[in-house]
């Protein structure tokens, strides 16, 4: 079988300001044995080196084809525009950051043809840091029946990587892709493993770059931006916004569920016993316990804003009063820091003599 007889694989990787890592990602994507793909980039209006790298790589391999956005359009119209400009009967997104074995796209199709009711095929990872030192493995399975078991199995710590599996373009063809709501990658995979099965390949040909940034997104002016990027479009104020994106998230579930094959009894009781699963339990409060972390350990001396941050986190989830880090971030809030040091150096004294 000749190259242009072989499934076409279309990759897609979404840029903005990538110039720190892009180049092991494009090198690992372009070592792949599997002739025939093209890789398309889609630069955010990157405002460092990313598109000098790009352009570079572009020269030289024809396989790669570069674009830019004339504005920041935001991730997920990022993410989105990706598939929709790709030709290939398959497609996947890869991150500026990450890398892959020389034999991931080959594997993925080889398997992808073998199962036809399969819509996803991944494999299991091995967490990089930013050096690219070798950390833990992530086994993944997604073996489930039933609505329930799928959308528990997706809310598995680590399943959300699955979105950079390689996926038939038929099956994406009817989702909708993914959306400015909270937990959008879960929701993106509970719709996909709704319409077939994922399959893993039980090695690790994944390399995924997990490390420490600087900070998060905490801020309402950070959150617009990284959703809708130079868009003015109007969001509700702190802490309102996570509610809306949270309540369009819960939305964007009930009618992925309205879609499945069992009857309306069946599709009520199976949201019910999912629903501890979705974001409505999970999302709100880590993003406030997240709020108020981050502005403890770097420094940003917003009281205010912690106590706030700590007063919503427990309405969400009383359970966090057990958590050692928020006990701090809480005493800090309440008391000031320097009565959370003398419990601090108590503590130590105690552990010391114990």
């Amino acid at each position: 079988m000749n190259n242009k007889q072989l499934p076409k694989v279309s990759v897609g990787m979404p840029v903005y300001n990538s110039e720190r890592f892009i180049r092991q990602a494009l090198d690992s994507l372009l070592a792949q044995d599997y002739p025939n793909f093209e890789l398309i980039i889609s630069d955010n209006a990157s405002t460092d080196m990313t598109q000098q790298i790009c352009l570079e790589y572009g020269m030289r391999d024809k396989r790669v084809k570069y674009y830019r956005q004339k504005n920041n359009i935001g991730v997920v119209k990022n993410f989105n525009w990706l598939f929709k400009n790709s030709s290939g009967d398959y497609f996947m997104w890869a991150a500026y950051d990450d890398m892959w074995a020389p034999t991931y796209i080959s594997r993925s199709v080889d398997m992808l043809e073998k199962e036809k009711n399969a819509v996803l095929c991944f494999t299991h990872a091995q967490v990089i840091d930013n050096v690219g030192h070798k950390q833990q493995i992530v086994v993944f399975e997604f073996e489930a029946q039933g609505l329930r078991e799928k959308i528990k199995v997706i809310r598995n710590n680590w399943s959300c990587l699955a979105m950079y599996g390689l996926i038939r373009r038929k099956s994406l063809e009817k989702i909708r892709l993914f959306s400015d709501a909270s937990d959008c990658d879960y929701l993106f995979l509970i719709e996909l493993h709704l319409l077939g099965n994922f399959i893993i390949i039980p090695e690790v040909l994944f390399y995924y770059r997990h490390y420490i940034k600087k900070r998060e997104l905490i801020t309402v002016s950070e959150i617009k931006r990284f959703y809708y990027g130079a868009d003015k479009r109007w969001i509700p104020p702190y802490p309102f916004f996570l509610y809306y994106f949270l309540i369009k998230s819960l939305l964007l579930y009930l009618i992925i569920i309205l879609k499945w094959k069992d009857g309306p009894f069946k599709k009520i009781l199976s949201f019910l016993n999912s629903f501890y699963l979705y974001p409505f339990y999970a999302y709100n409060h880590i993003l406030y316990y997240q709020n108020a972390r981050f502005y403890y350990y770097y420094g940003l001396k917003d009281t205010a804003r912690v106590r706030q941050s700590v007063f919503f986190c427990i309405l969400s989830n009383p359970l966090y009063i057990f958590n050692y880090d928020f006990c701090c971030i809480l005493l800090e809030a309440i008391a000031g820091k320097k009565f959370l040091n003398s419990l601090k150096a108590i503590k130590q004294n105690v552990t010391n003599h114990l």
